[in-house]
């Protein structure tokens, strides 16, 4: 999986984790499929699994965002972040190497979620987007 997909799944966990108290702690299966602007090649849907600790389903507000898996702390900022019923609406911005704007919605259950992510970015070969529609869901306790 490339950084952005890693960084971008990374993300959508996060914003879920933040956006909705009553997901449950768990291990959670996270299947997204993405789609490059301008690419003629089908990239298949990539799934992976996340343990959310009991304690990140407790701590809806922490500051920063969690590190991205090179261990660095991703430089982004959450720009609006609103909730209206079980759907979140989410704005971010990412600096650094490639600097990126990021919108999207979420709708939630307790042990589900999906929704819809726009990555706008600015690579060593000029502006990129790219779509991911996503869906997850709890599959139990973490092992």
């Amino acid at each position: 999986m490339s950084r952005l997909a890693r960084h971008t799944c990374l993300i959508l966990f996060t914003a879920a984790v933040w956006a909705n108290p009553a997901i449950r702690p768990g291990m959670w299966s996270i299947t997204s499929k993405m789609n490059m602007e301008g690419m003629k090649v089908n990239i298949p849907p990539t799934t992976v699994k996340q343990c959310m600790k009991p304690e990140d389903a407790q701590n809806m507000s922490r500051p920063s965002m969690p590190k991205s898996p090179d261990g660095k702390p991703p430089a982004c900022t959450m720009l609006s972040n609103s909730m209206t019923g079980n759907t979140m609406v989410y704005r971010m911005k990412c600096t650094g190497a490639q600097p990126s704007e990021i919108s999207g919605s979420m709708t939630f259950g307790t042990d589900s979620y999906s929704g819809k992510t726009t990555v706008d970015s600015m690579g060593p070969q000029g502006r990129m987007r790219m779509s991911t529609e996503f869906s997850a869901k709890r599959l139990g306790d973490c092992k």
